[in-house]
C-alpha cells in the first residue's frame, strides 16, 4: 500500500480560489493523500465550503479556528496530520495532477527526505514558469544549505508549497508565528539542517497565484518589516547549529536589513518608530558585523554610521536616493 501523504491547506477568505484548489488535489494521480483544511478564522463562505468537501471525501478533514495567521494555520496542520508525508498548498493556488506521484518516487529512487518541483507564477491568468528543463538533480545538505544562503536556484524560493517532505523533518520544528512574512524562508533552514538529500524535478507542477494586495505584493509594511526578524532567528539558528555557514548566515541577515531600512526611510512619515526599533536591533549582531571577514566593507560601513548617528544616516540616504519629506 502506498504511504500517506497529509497536505496542509490553511484557508483564510478565498472562497473564489478555494474549489480549483481542492479539485486539483483530489484529482491527484497518487491517491493515497489525506487533505487537512484550516479554516483560520474566514468571514467569506470559505469555511462552509470546505465542511461541503468534507461530507463528500472522507480523506478530508476540516478544522475551525479564530484567526492566527498562516504559521499558527500550518501549525495546527502539522499537528493532525497522519502521513508519513507533508506537502503544503495555499488555497488559491493549484497543482499538477501528477505532482505529488512524481515528487514521492523521486524520494523513493533517490533515498531522499524532500522533493522540490519547478513552479509557474500565474499573472493575469498566464503562466511564467520558472524551469521547464525536466532536469532531475540530487543535492547534499551542505550544496542545499549553501544554494539557500546565496539565493541560488532552486533554493532561492523557500516557500513551502512545492515541496514534499519526510513528516519526521518536523518533529519539533514548527513555524514561527510572530513572523507575518518569509516565515516558510525561516523554517526552511531547519527543516534543511535535518536532511541529508534532496531531490529537485526541473517541471512545473506548482501554479502559484500572484493576486494584488498579497503579503508578497505589497511593498512595504509592518509584516513585512518582520522580514527582519526572520532572517535574524536564522542567523541565531544556524549560528547555533549549522556553524559552517555562520557567514552566509550573517550576510544574509545584514542584506535583509537595510533592504528593509531603505524601504523604511523611503516611507518614514508611517514607520519612524520601526526605524528605530530596528536600530536598537542592530546592535545585537554588530560586532560580529564588524569582526566577520566575509561581510562586506559597504556593510559594516552603513552599520557604523547607522548607530553612530540614526538621524545623519536617513539624512544621507534621503539624499543619496533623491527622496523627499522629513530629514
Amino acid at each position: 500500500m502506498q504511504e500517506k501523504i497529509s497536505v496542509i491547506i490553511p484557508v483564510y477568505n478565498v472562497e473564489k480560489y478555494i474549489n480549483k484548489c481542492l479539485d486539483s488535489i483530489l484529482n491527484q494521480t497518487y491517491k493515497n493523500i489525506e487533505i487537512i483544511l484550516v479554516n483560520d478564522g474566514s468571514i467569506d463562505k470559505s469555511g462552509l465550503i470546505c465542511d461541503e468537501y468534507a461530507k463528500g471525501y472522507n480523506n478530508i478533514k476540516v478544522f475551525h479556528k479564530d484567526n492566527g495567521g498562516v504559521s499558527s494555520a500550518r501549525n495546527l496542520g502539522i499537528d493532525n496530520a497522519s502521513g508519513e508525508y507533508l506537502a503544503f498548498v495555499d488555497p488559491d493556488d493549484y497543482i499538477d495532477k501528477k505532482m505529488y506521484e512524481k515528487l514521492y518516487n523521486s524520494m523513493k529512487q533517490d533515498n531522499s527526505e524532500i522533493a522540490i518541483s519547478s513552479f509557474s507564477y500565474i499573472k493575469n491568468g498566464k503562466e511564467e514558469p520558472q524551469d521547464i528543463s525536466n532536469k532531475k538533480i540530487i543535492y547534499s545538505k551542505g550544496e542545499a544549505i549553501e544554494s539557500y544562503f546565496n539565493n541560488t536556484y532552486p533554493f532561492n524560493y523557500s516557500f513551502l508549497c512545492n515541496k514534499l517532505f519526510k513528516k519526521d523533518l518536523f518533529d519539533g520544528v514548527r513555524l514561527n508565528t510572530k513572523i507575518i512574512v518569509q516565515e516558510d524562508t525561516e523554517v526552511m533552514i531547519k527543516i534543511y539542517g535535518k536532511s541529508k538529500r534532496i531531490s529537485y524535478i526541473g517541471q512545473p507542477l506548482y501554479f502559484y497565484e500572484l493576486r494584488s494586495g498579497s503579503a508578497t505584493n505589497n511593498k512595504i509594511s509592518r509584516g513585512k518589516i518582520t522580514t527582519e526578524q526572520a532572517f535574524l532567528e536564522i542567523y541565531n539558528y544556524t549560528k547555533e547549529n549549522l556553524p559552517q555557514f555562520n557567514s552566509l548566515a550573517l550576510l544574509k541577515y545584514i542584506s535583509y536589513f537595510f533592504n528593509i531600512v531603505i524601504e523604511i526611510i523611503k516611507n518614514y512619515d508611517e514607520y519612524e518608530d520601526d526605524y528605530y526599533i530596528l536600530i536598537d536591533k542592530l546592535i545585537l549582531t554588530y560586532k560580529e558585523i564588524i569582526n566577520d571577514k566575509q561581510i562586506p566593507l559597504k556593510y559594516k560601513i552603513h552599520s557604523s554610521l547607522l548607530l553612530f548617528s540614526p538621524k545623519l544616516y536617513k539624512f544621507y540616504m534621503k539624499k543619496n536616493l533623491k527622496i523627499k519629506g522629513k530629514k
